[in-house]
């Protein structure tokens, strides 16, 4: 016969082994509800250590870790002998050991996650996300701890930050003036060209109170409606105005006042096709198209003198011809002669002054192509 066995099937089961957390028991298989059990804890732990988060389950308020999954070993380095050594404090570091206390301490049932650094095990500082909750029993309490690595946000938050900079300094440093608008045409943002134009000391002249839907000067000029167009049917104004700078808002310019403005409107919009914003730049044509008059200036008055130069040259061939001719009709051979010799230098220079004029108005030509 068999010797009764003096041990208890429930009690010699180590606690971890119950909890699905050690080795396996074939003494499991004994008691179908608890077996139930483990496999469903067996189970939560699979997924605990499939998570893309370190997670801790640490005693409030020693600080002593019960429990942490795979990604703790895995992505911080740390060996399962550490482990058990450890206490929540040494992943934060001593300095910051008194306000873990303090935190764990007056710890709520969840709080709203913060932003700090946890080490890794060779010391490295890792930027993290922490959650925090914690879970009572009668005796005791426990911490949970959902630690998420953040160095690859902060890398495309950094990213996205230079590329905002990049993008505000095109603008800021941009040679023509720009306002940038929201959605109702009000100014948000202007850069330091536009505040030079327009005699701007401090962004708030327009920021907040110029609205280009309502600026008096486009509207007495009849370019609302394409502004309009703007922002209701995603249209690109173009317009040239005499402006007068001035009037924009109070501010004084040192530049002459009235200009003449090509102003460039576009929409901006977001991903889902919304108008946002638009852009307003502004072109001064004011010498350009001053130069341009000055040209049409200096046309018209080279084909005048063209004109006149033709007027002058036939003025000047009538009375040398009659000249030739009466000497021809005098008989005198010896003064005919003389006169003739001089009247033919006279023809020579009046050739060459006509083929000049014949490049002149080749010219003339080319001017009347290019205004």
């Amino acid at each position: 016969m068999n010797e009764r066995s003096d041990k208890n099937p429930i009690t010699d089961i180590k606690y971890e082994e119950i909890l699905g957390l050690g080795k396996r028991s074939i003494r499991k298989s004994y008691y179908p509800e608890l077996k139930r059990r483990i496999e469903e804890l067996e189970k939560i732990r699979a997924i605990l250590d499939h998570s893309s988060f370190a997670i801790f389950i640490v005693d409030v308020p020693s600080g002593r870790i019960i429990y942490s999954n795979a990604y703790v070993a895995e992505k911080l380095r740390y060996d399962e002998k550490s482990l058990k050594r450890m206490t929540i404090y040494d992943f934060f570091g001593e300095g910051k050991r008194e306000w873990i206390t303090k935190f764990l301490e007056a710890l709520p049932e969840r709080c709203e996650p913060f932003v700090s650094e946890i080490k890794s095990a060779d010391g490295e500082p890792i930027p993290c996300e922490i959650a925090f909750s914690t879970v009572s029993t009668e005796s005791e309490r426990f911490a949970i701890l959902i630690v998420h690595d953040i160095r690859d946000r902060i890398r495309v938050e950094e990213a996205l930050k230079a590329t905002e900079n990049l993008l505000v300094n095109i603008i800021e440093q941009s040679p023509e003036s720009m306002m940038i608008t929201d959605s109702s045409g009000t100014v948000i943002r202007l850069n330091r060209t536009c505040r030079k134009m327009f005699g701007i000391n401090r962004d708030d002249q327009l920021v907040g109170r110029y609205n280009i839907l309502a600026d008096p000067q486009i509207e007495q000029q009849g370019f609302s409606e394409d502004i309009q167009k703007v922002f209701s049917e995603w249209k690109i104004a173009r317009f040239t105005i005499e402006y007068e700078l001035s009037r924009i808002c109070d501010a004084q310019s040192n530049e002459i006042n009235k200009r003449i403005l090509t102003f460039v409107i576009f929409p901006v919009s977001d991903e889902k096709g919304n108008i946002t914003n638009a852009v307003i730049a502004h072109i001064d044509e004011t010498e350009k198209i001053a130069e341009e008059n000055l040209k049409k200036r200096a046309y018209q008055q080279i084909e005048k003198n063209m004109e006149q130069f033709a007027v002058v040259l036939d003025e000047i061939r009538n009375p040398l011809s009659v000249i030739i001719g009466l000497l021809e009709s005098s008989g005198n051979e010896e003064i005919t002669s003389k006169v003739l010799s001089q009247a033919g230098r006279i023809e020579k220079i009046l050739d060459r002054l006509e083929k000049e004029w014949v490049a002149t108005e080749e010219m003339r030509k080319f001017i009347e192509k290019t205004l």
